[in-house]
This record gives C-alpha cells, sequence and structure tokens, in this order.
C-alpha cells in the first residue's frame, strides 16, 4: 500500500473541527443553543437508532460467537496474538471505558435510586436500588460493549485477515465495485469516523478533566475552582499524552494500561473490603439476576448503601441534593478510612486514563487521516490530538455551570451520523463473513462428505469405503459441488497480490514467487502485512 496523507479527508475533518473550537470559543452562546436544538430533534426523531443499535448488535455478537463464523480468527489461520490477554484486556479498559466507571460509578446509580423510571420502583427503596444498578449497569455492559465490538471486529476482520488497510471505509469493500473504497463514499465514511473518534473521546477527556480537577482541589486543600481546573488539567495531560502517541502503542498505552489495571482492581478491592462487604456480597447476586457488570454494582452499591445508612451522599434524599457529578465519588470515599491517600491515587488513575484514552484516538485518527498508515507520521498524530483537547474545551465552556450537560449533548449529536454506518456494517461483515476461505472450507467438507456417502449407499449399499478421484462423465453429479465454483471471482479476487499502485502481480509456481516485486516473497511465509 502507498500510505500517505489523504488530503480529502484530512481536510475536510481538519475544517470541521477547527471551525467548531473557533464558533465555541468566539461565540459560545449560539453554540450552546444550536447543540441544544440539535439535541432535542435527535432524541426525539432519532432515538430509537440508539436502542435498537444497543439492542440489536449484542443479539448479533452473540449469534457470531455460537455460530460457525465464531472460529473464524482475526488474522491468518495460524496467527498468534500480538498481546497477551491480560494486556489486550488492560488496554481495552483504559482506552475504552475507565474514566467513565471512575465519574459515573457512584453517579449513575445514586441518580436512578433517587428517581426511578416512572412507574418502576418508589424512590429511595429496596427495589429502586436494585432496579438502579441494573440500568446504570445496562449503560455500561453487554450492550455498550457490543457497539465498541462491532466496529473493532469489523476493522480487524477486513485488516489482518482480508489484507485491506484498517480504514473504516475498508470494512465496507463488499458494498464497491472492486472492492476499491477511495472514492467519496469511502472518504465519507473515513471522515465520519474520525468526527465521530474525536468528539466522543474528547467528551470523555472532558469529564476526566472534570473529577481530576476535582480531586486535586480536595488532596491539595484548594476551594472550588469551577471549570478553571478542569481546563488547566486538559492543557497539562494533553501534553501527556501526545507525548505518549508519539512514543508508539507498544510502549505507550501497553505499558499505561498495565499499570492502571493493577490500580483499577485494587481500588476496587479497596471498596469492597473496607466498605460495606456484607452488603455487597448480598446486592451483587440480586443485580446480577437483573443484569450482569461488577464495577458499577461495587461503586454504585456503596453510594447507595451509605445513602441508605447515613443520607450523606444526598442529604434530603432527592436527586436536588446530590452532589456535582465530578463529585460524587469523592463523596462517597470520604466515608472510608484512609479516603485522602485513595484520592491521590484516584487522580493519578484518572490522569493514566486521560492519557491513554486520548492517546489510542489520536494514533487511530491519525492512521485514518493518513490512508491507513500503521506508523503515522507525529506531526498528523499531534494535531489531531491538540484538535481533540479542543473539543473538550469548547464542550466544558457551552456546558458552563452543568460542564457535564454540554459533553453529553455533543457526544450524542455528533454520534448520530456514525451510528447510521454501524448498522450498514452489519451487513458488510456479514457478506465478507460469508465468503471467509475457512467457512468455504467447511462447507465444501460437508458437501464432499454428504455426496460420497449418498454415492456409495445408492451404489454398494452399507458395503462402501470412501476414495477420491475426478469425477467427470455420468458421475459428474457426485461431484464435491458440482454447482460451486471455487475459482468464481468473488471467491478468488481478494486473494489477488498487487503493487502499492493496485496492479495484479504475477505468481509464478515453479520458483514459489510473484512477479514484478522487488523483493520476491515466497508465499509459504507469512507475508509482510504493511
Amino acid at each position: 500500500m502507498r500510505y500517505g496523507i489523504d488530503k480529502l479527508v484530512t481536510g475536510v475533518s481538519a475544517v470541521l473541527i477547527v471551525g467548531f473550537i473557533v464558533w465555541g470559543l468566539v461565540d459560545t452562546a449560539s453554540l450552546t443553543t444550536v447543540s441544544t436544538a440539535a439535541l432535542t430533534w435527535t432524541m426525539t426523531n432519532m432515538g430509537w437508532a440508539f436502542n435498537m443499535l444497543a439492542v440489536g448488535l449484542l443479539v448479533y455478537l452473540l449469534y457470531l460467537a455460537i455460530s460457525r463464523y465464531g472460529r473464524i480468527p482475526l488474522g491468518m489461520d495460524d496467527d498468534e496474538p500480538e498481546y497477551s490477554t491480560a494486556s489486550w484486556a488492560a488496554m481495552l479498559f483504559a482506552a475504552a471505558i475507565g474514566i467513565g466507571i471512575i465519574f459515573f460509578g457512584p453517579f449513575e446509580p445514586m441518580t436512578y435510586f433517587l428517581s426511578p423510571r416512572p412507574g418502576s420502583a418508589d424512590p429511595g427503596t429496596h427495589e429502586a436500588m436494585k432496579l438502579a444498578s441494573a440500568q446504570a449497569a445496562l449503560h455500561w455492559g453487554l450492550n455498550a460493549w457490543a457497539i465498541y465490538a462491532l466496529v473493532g471486529l469489523g476493522v480487524a476482520y477486513t485488516s489482518y485477515r482480508r489484507g485491506r488497510v484498517p480504514l473504516m471505509s475498508s470494512v465496507f469493500a463488499p458494498f464497491f465495485r472492486d472492492g476499491r473504497t477511495d472514492t467519496i463514499a469511502g472518504r465519507i465514511i473515513d471522515a465520519l469516523a474520525i468526527l465521530a473518534t474525536l468528539f466522543g473521546t474528547a467528551a470523555a477527556l472532558g469529564i476526566g478533566a472534570l473529577q481530576i480537577g476535582r480531586g486535586v482541589e480536595i488532596v491539595a486543600g484548594l476551594g472550588e475552582t469551577g471549570n478553571r481546573m478542569a481546563l488547566l488539567i486538559i492543557a497539562v495531560l494533553t501534553a501527556g499524552f501526545i507525548a505518549s502517541a508519539v512514543s508508539g502503542v507498544s510502549r505507550g498505552i501497553r505499558i499505561l494500561s498495565n499499570i492502571n489495571m493493577v490500580l483499577a482492581i485494587g481500588l476496587a478491592l479497596f471498596f469492597f473490603v473496607l466498605g460495606p462487604t456484607a452488603f455487597l456480597l448480598n446486592f451483587i447476586p440480586s443485580v446480577a439476576v437483573t443484569y450482569v457488570i461488577l464495577a458499577f454494582t461495587i461503586l454504585g452499591g456503596t453510594a447507595i448503601r451509605e445513602q441508605m445508612t447515613n443520607h450523606t451522599v444526598a442529604p434530603d434524599g432527592t436527586i436536588a441534593s446530590l452532589p456535582a457529578p465530578e463529585e460524587i465519588f469523592f463523596v462517597v470515599l470520604d466515608t472510608l478510612p484512609g479516603a485522602g491517600v485513595m484520592a491521590a491515587v484516584v487522580v493519578v488513575m484518572l490522569a493514566i486514563f486521560f492519557i491513554t484514552t486520548a492517546d489510542s484516538a489520536s494514533v487511530v485518527t491519525s492512521q485514518m487521516s493518513q490512508r491507513g498508515n500503521p506508523s503515522p507520521r507525529w506531526y498528523i498524530t499531534v494535531f489531531w490530538g491538540l484538535c481533540m483537547a479542543g473539543i473538550a474545551v469548547v464542550m466544558l465552556l457551552i456546558g458552563g455551570q452543568s460542564a457535564l450537560t454540554g459533553l453529553q449533548n455533543m457526544v450524542t449529536v455528533t454520534a448520530l451520523p456514525f451510528t447510521l454506518i454501524m448498522f450498514a456494517m452489519v451487513f458488510a461483515i456479514h457478506k465478507d463473513l460469508r465468503r471467509d476461505p475457512m467457512i468455504l472450507r467447511h462447507q465444501y467438507a460437508r458437501w464432499a462428505l454428504d455426496n460420497s456417502v449418498r454415492h456409495g449407499v445408492d451404489e454398494h449399499g452399507d458395503d462402501f469405503m470412501l476414495c477420491v478421484e475426478r469425477a467427470s462423465g455420468e458421475h459428474r453429479k457426485w461431484a464435491t459441488a458440482a454447482d460451486f465454483d471455487s475459482t468464481a471471482p468473488e471467491y478468488t479476487d481478494w486473494y489477488q497480490r498487487t503493487d502499492e499502485d493496485g496492479n495484479p502481480l504475477e505468481y509464478d509456481y515453479e520458483s514459489h514467487t510473484y512477479t514484478g516485486e522487488m523483493t520476491q516473497v515466497d508465499p509459504l511465509r507469512e507475508p509482510d502485512r504493511d
């Protein structure tokens, strides 16, 4: 592949994002008005799309997992994983929802506990307690991970199994003529993927900055500084994640993610052991019956127990008296022994989550704007990192005193276009999977065995044995797959090796080399994916 900056994708995305940042800095009031109106329209007219996506994707991915497609590797048949399972899980956790779990862990269950869905339970009751944790887990559990998983599956399969460049548009190659996605439609998909990634990650950074800022105020004994501290935190940590991003995935994200995974497990054990242990042991099974996820149950259960026992989280027992979302975690933490030390540890954890989240997003967007280059140019990575920080700043300004509202509004609105793309992604992935060589081999084997057994019984009854010979003439009807052409273009074209410009290379079966390449390749060896 001839990598390089995609000027159209990069230029359009950059203009839109920089324009958004300038608009927010110059005229915050008008941007706030527009974003609020856009959110109202989105939730009124397109709320069904988000719900269908969250429910439908989980069902579809579970089907893939238990079906014959679940055996397809995300690589060549004999590939080994690049990272250990523990490192991979740590990177997923740190780059995806680490900030959200600490921020929303106590806040979201408390919100539903004090203000349940109409008709579901009375506020502050035991029934509201179980439903609150289950509802919070629904938003952060399997349904949420299904959305991550579909995109991850699509890009991983199209890149490491099919050999295409790691772009979002490559997932849709089955829908394009000759599989070429370097079209206007393909570039629109890549541009929307960049926008969705940057805005979504910027929201996480804004949330993280709010909570880190509040943690610094508590640990350092400062008074409330409003959004000023959060803006300062964004500026400081942006330098950190840019340094991590240009150092590379293996040295940056993996090391930081592993560190934070250890700290996160320690934090969960801290709440579990020093918090209401007996209550949590009874509480976890009851929530699991309704909906599984453990982190929200521990953090949210501790907050709810404290509220039911001492009324320290929401003093008057209503949602109106809840502390600011970024403060609730520290209010709950303050009820446990060693809160001062643990608050400092949490600030460090949040800072690492901030860096790893922004690190991965800036590298990915940099790759997408450079035609899938696995080693993107550092200055493009830095540019997208700065854009991400700028978006987070503008989101905080839009929210004003209620910064969380601004963050949530913008991420919901900007997610809509890519949400619609994800529906089409399901059909594109499935079309590719049906033509996967492993699936074809298994289908071919079933045909071969079925036809051989039928032929044997017809000719010899029970006394026959299987053998392999050419099926011709009258025996053609018993061929392995008489109506299947294994050389058809739809099954074989994607095996065609090409040069950097997409020109096909011929294969010499005698020398086991491809003609026209500067470096001859033995097909029996693992090819260079670059």
